[in-house]
């Protein structure tokens, strides 16, 4: 399980202090990690602005060092949660935009799940999911898990399916079902067959 964490906060280059978001997908990871001996990789995708880069890029031994530095500091603490509990982890970090990076690690070590926090949405639903989580769900070779602040207890909750008939939805189906043996769930199905506009197949 491939697990993101935000370290941005600001202006500061990892925060020691992660968002409610952030937190809420690394107390579901253990949870999921614990329940099915699942390995998980805490991953950051450290992308700083152009004022950041051009620092860098004037002292790129030093700083670059201590932006790694920080971001390891925080991704270990993470991993210690992971130890304590007996689950397997690691932690790794690159330099570039967040999903991007992720789609990258996804496919260097054949993920089999993606979890990340997403914010809580405004009335008019802008931030759903928010950039990461949107590009995440198009383009990741494995099925996501976006969670959101709140979502706290995992004995009773139901699944959701949306199983397009093919390799893809076959492999979120057999996750969710696989899963769900773990809690205590109600997993629904849905296939969606569009029509044109003449209302046939």
């Amino acid at each position: 399980i491939l697990v993101g964490v935000d370290l941005s906060s600001g202006d500061r280059f990892a925060a020691d202090e992660l968002s409610a978001a952030t937190q809420e997908a690394i107390d579901q990871s253990l949870v999921l990690g614990k329940s099915l001996g699942a390995k998980l990789t805490f991953f950051a995708g450290i992308d700083v602005c152009a004022h950041t880069e051009e620092l860098l890029a004037a002292d790129a031994e030093h700083l670059r060092a201590t932006v790694d530095d920080e971001a390891l500091k925080v991704l270990e603490h993470i991993k210690q949660r992971a130890d304590a509990q007996g689950i397997q982890a690691e932690s790794k970090f690159s330099h570039g935009h967040g999903w991007e990076q992720m789609i990258r690690q996804v496919i260097r070590d054949d993920h089999d799940l993606v979890i990340i926090g997403t914010k809580q949405h405004t009335a008019l639903g802008r931030t759903l999911f928010g950039t990461t989580g949107t590009k995440l769900l198009r383009y990741a070779p494995c099925p996501v898990w976006v969670t959101k602040p709140g979502l706290s207890d995992l004995s009773e909750f139901d699944i959701l399916v949306a199983d397009d008939l093919g390799d893809v939805g076959f492999q979120c189906l057999r996750m969710a079902i696989n899963g769900g043996q773990y809690f205590s769930t109600r997993t629904h199905v849905v296939n969606v067959i569009e029509e044109d506009k003449k209302g046939l197949f």
